[in-house]
């Protein structure tokens, strides 16, 4: 009778975990309840009670007392085959955030559907964009169970060092977003080329010469920068624009030295930077920018409305992701899109094939981009007069 009841508990908790993994249920979202589970599988309360108790110490869910059970946020599922014992195969997701924020989610929905005929699960590890905790995720991966690691960098300037051990030891790694120079690893990424490309020449089409290229983090940190401002560049020298190195504006620390004397809380600092880097570029006859990613477009266009400075008339934006937040704002911002679901799947397919021993060359693969036209570039009497 004990083996029955461990038996039944077991598939309960891998039920509910595979549901999790797979998207069906959100972080947030209410499991099923004692009863439902003792009514859906037939077992005792004691049974549904005890796979409950494992999930939350899994970190799967959160029990509320009175209120019942719900899906832990994505960045709380930290589990490994040790933590379950039941045998199960895993690899691990390690990202510089929580899934939920942006298309995140979309990358993770794109891993699990291409695992769920493989028999392996996913364990999602947030490094909380800070290069020492990324660090020890990977050397923690390495002497655990996890068969192996996709990887979503903070940047790629740092971390070299445990990836060459992973790489020499033969460890199954697979980055995703951005790739290292150097470093003989997998990768899957957008076409940042071809996405900074099209922003540009987006601005061009229009009419624009004097076009930014606005990020908020050193391009030479990132691959995905890099590769976004090279096409920019490479869209300005096809269509006879000369390259002004006083348009490409990448802010950090330096920038936030100019007012780090200044009052207010972190928000009010961060706008104090944006209104400075809007002000100066619009001094010098800026008429476009195309910004590195969207959340930081967003916080542009809302600081220059507050600026009486008009979108798109007074200044054309183009960011890049195509993040979900878009479809509640005016104007529509125009946007490069990733196929976040596409490189979720192919990272998981290169994963296996290292872990199967199917293919152990070094391979990156580019996902194309979509152009996404919206209301931020194009000026109204041009859109009048075309």
């Amino acid at each position: 009778m004990v083996e029955k009841q461990n038996y039944l508990y077991e598939k309960i908790f891998n039920f509910i975990k595979r549901k999790i993994e797979a998207g069906e249920y959100a972080p947030g979202q209410q499991v099923p309840s004692e009863k439902e589970l003792c009514s859906l599988f037939n077992v005792s309360t004691i049974t549904a009670v005890r796979a409950l108790i494992e999930l939350e110490r899994a970190k799967y869910i959160v029990r509320r007392k009175g209120s019942g059970s719900f899906v832990s946020s994505t960045d709380e599922i930290n589990i490994s085959r040790e933590d379950t014992n039941f045998g199960e195969k895993m690899i691990a997701l390690i990202v510089p955030f929580d899934t939920k924020e942006g298309k995140m989610f979309e990358c993770v929905r794109g891993i699990s559907s291409y695992l769920k005929d493989k028999d392996y699960y996913l364990t999602i590890h947030n490094s909380q964009s800070d290069f020492k905790i990324e660090e020890q995720l990977l050397y923690k991966m390495q002497k655990s169970n996890v068969r192996g690691v996709i990887l979503y960098p903070l940047v790629t300037s740092q971390n070299v060092e445990v990836l060459n051990v992973m790489n020499a030891n033969r460890y199954p790694i697979v980055t995703i977003d951005k790739y290292y120079d150097g470093v003989p690893i997998s990768a899957v990424v957008a076409d940042n080329f071809r996405g900074g490309y099209l922003a540009a020449e987006e601005h061009i089409n229009n009419g624009h010469k004097r076009i930014a290229f606005v990020t908020d983090a050193r391009i030479n940190d990132k691959s995905s920068l890099r590769d976004r401002h090279h096409g920019y560049c490479q869209a300005l020298v096809d269509h006879g624009i000369s390259i002004d190195p006083e348009l490409i504006v990448c802010w950090d620390n330096d920038y936030f030295k100019v007012i780090e004397k200044a009052a207010g809380s972190q928000e009010e600092i961060f706008k104090q930077v944006h209104e400075k880097v809007v002000l100066e570029l619009k001094e010098k006859n800026v008429t476009a920018f195309c910004v590195s990613h969207d959340h930081l477009a967003l916080r542009l266009m809302n600081l220059c409305s507050e600026l009486g400075i008009n979108i798109p008339d007074d200044l054309a934006i183009v960011g890049f992701d195509n993040i979900p937040m878009l479809n509640y704002m005016t104007p529509a911002l125009t946007t490069i899109e990733q196929d976040f679901y596409s490189i979720g799947y192919t990272s998981a397919e290169i994963l296996m094939d290292q872990i199967e021993g199917k293919n152990r060359l070094y391979t990156k693969e580019i996902i194309p981009v979509k152009f996404i036209e919206g209301e931020s570039s194009c000026r109204k009497n041009m859109a009048k007069s075309s």
